[in-house]
């Protein structure tokens, strides 16, 4: 390579590195090779269980070193921890990343449980570290839209909402027993894999959620194990939650992990003067529909800046990839001190999405609604 034309590189270490993981180390590759950073990632560390299982020897290859120790999370001169591991897994990551200096992004939820969550929020924030979160359909074209319409005032005061994510392979009953089916593991099924980013985009999009009505269920009771034993499944597959934000806005919002065959991933929001559909699971505009005919009004400001960090829609068309990708890059912008005006999604954010999960499971088990006490930590 001519001299001159090489990017400064960014140390990156990653604990963990099962399906998630690749799909981040992909992710950094394609922002890097499709200009949304400037900076070359070298993933110099990963942290896994086990060096020697498929996913160790695969790591082997990615990364400079392998470690099973959480503690070298703290190495110094690491500029940026990813953390991709199981949930039950990620507080004592972020533990160690905070001995270093290294910024911390991490996949979502943030923990099994909200109290743990929540001591890792307020840790990253005394720590006054540089933070993000895996939320990404924040970063979808569609969203980015669908937010600077709303603030528009165009469509006028938003009235509704109903926000679906429908997947399907667990409707199997042959798929084995693995740890997102363990509450003691994953925290919740559906609710919590799925809903913190439907309820991360209410709050972004719409306002803070006040009251909280859900149902949960679970139809696949038991799943074998590796040895073939079965086990009961103690996590929900699907779950109906209906909201109420402090605005007065109402909506609800179905999750499920046993939709096969037609699975789905949209928004849609009913104001006074129209109605928008955030098509989450394809690369495709919002959709508009004004009550007043005629031609749509322009719009200021529509791409509100992110389209510097997102791939080319020749290089990727799939919608996950996509938006990890814009996450990942923004995330590499803010390590070398850039800034924002598009909100990104940080641990405090992740705790208050997850702060609905934790009261749709209360409203769940008593069998009524629940209402939620904000006490926003400072960021």
């Amino acid at each position: 390579m001519m001299e001159g034309l090489t990017r400064p590189s960014v140390r990156l270490a990653m604990h963990g590195f099962g399906y998630i993981g690749k799909i981040h180390v992909m992710a950094a590759q394609l922002a890097h090779l499709a200009g949304g950073t400037s900076l070359s990632p070298v993933w110099e560390l990963c942290v896994v269980r086990d060096e020697h299982s498929p996913s160790g020897q695969l790591a082997s290859q990615f990364f400079s070193r392998l470690s099973t120790h959480v503690e070298e999370l703290g190495t110094a001169g690491l500029a940026g921890v990813d953390i991709v591991s199981p949930n039950y897994l990620h507080e004592p990551a972020v533990v160690a990343a905070l001995r270093g200096k290294a910024g911390i992004y991490c996949e979502k939820p943030l923990a099994s449980s909200l109290d743990r969550a929540t001591e890792m929020t307020r840790s990253v924030i005394a720590a006054g570290r540089l933070n993000q979160v895996a939320l990404v359909y924040r970063f979808h074209p569609a969203v980015e839209e669908a937010l600077a319409w709303l603030k528009s005032g165009i469509l006028g005061r938003p009235f509704t909402f109903r926000g679906v994510l429908l997947h399907g392979s667990y409707l199997n009953p042959k798929r084995p027993m693995s740890w997102r089916l363990q509450s003691e593991l994953a925290g919740a099924g559906a609710l919590l894999d799925l809903g913190v980013h439907l309820f991360d985009l209410v709050r972004v999009l719409l306002g803070e959620v006040c009251c909280v009505q859900a149902q949960l269920r679970t139809f696949v009771a038991q799943r074998g194990n590796a040895m073939g034993v079965r086990q009961a499944v103690t996590l929900d597959d699907w779950a109906q939650v209906n909201l109420q934000l402090t605005n007065g806005v109402l909506g609800s919002i179905e999750l499920s992990r046993v939709h096969f065959g037609l699975e789905a991933a949209y928004f849609t929001i009913v104001c006074e003067r129209g109605t928008l559909r955030i098509p989450l699971d394809h690369l495709q505009p919002a959709e508009v529909h004004l009550l007043a005919p005629g031609r749509a009004p322009d719009l200021p400001d529509t791409t509100q800046g992110l389209s510097a960090y997102r791939p080319a829609k020749k290089l990727t068309e799939d919608v996950l990839l996509c938006c990890h990708t814009t996450a990942i890059a923004i995330f590499l912008h803010r390590l070398q001190g850039g800034t924002l005006a598009y909100p990104v999604p940080t641990f405090a954010d992740a705790l208050a999405a997850e702060q609905v999960v934790a009261a749709a499971q209360s409203s769940a088990a008593l069998g009524r609604s629940i209402r939620m006490e904000h006490s926003p930590l400072e960021t």
